[in-house]
């Protein structure tokens, strides 16, 4: 294989493991700041909780992106890059527990923002009804 493609790839595959690591810590910290925040709605803790869920959104969303471009160049050099020399130095297993563990990180994120949303549309409702 040419090398540029090959560095391309390896850095492609980083990025896209890094992505999913990226989505399921904004959605962990998107929650702690939340139980943080409980029921106040005022003051500086409610503004620190906006500031938060503007980041974090944007982390979330980055990384949703992230996923979804880095992942088809990632599908289609899998078995030529990934695969083939997993065979070769007979680490099968390990490769397979990689992706199981980074689709287990990939759905808990996205299961994880899925609930956020929707308690954070609550948190901010309240708060211009208070």
């Amino acid at each position: 294989m040419n090398f540029l493609f090959m560095a391309f790839i390896s850095i492609n595959n980083y990025l896209n493991d890094i992505a999913v690591l990226l989505l399921l810590a904004s959605g962990i910290a998107m929650r702690i700041i939340i139980r943080k925040v409980g029921d106040r709605r005022d003051g500086p803790i409610f503004d620190y909780f906006i500031d938060r869920v503007e980041k974090a959104t944007f982390f979330a969303r980055f990384s949703i992106y992230g996923l979804l471009i880095s992942s088809i160049p990632r599908m289609l050099a899998f078995k030529k890059f990934e695969w083939e020399s997993a065979v070769e130095a007979h680490h099968v297993s390990y490769l397979l527990a990689r992706h199981i563990i980074a689709f287990i990180a990939a759905y808990s994120g996205i299961y994880l923002w899925v609930k956020l949303t929707k308690r954070i549309r609550e948190i901010k409702g309240q708060a211009k009804t208070a």
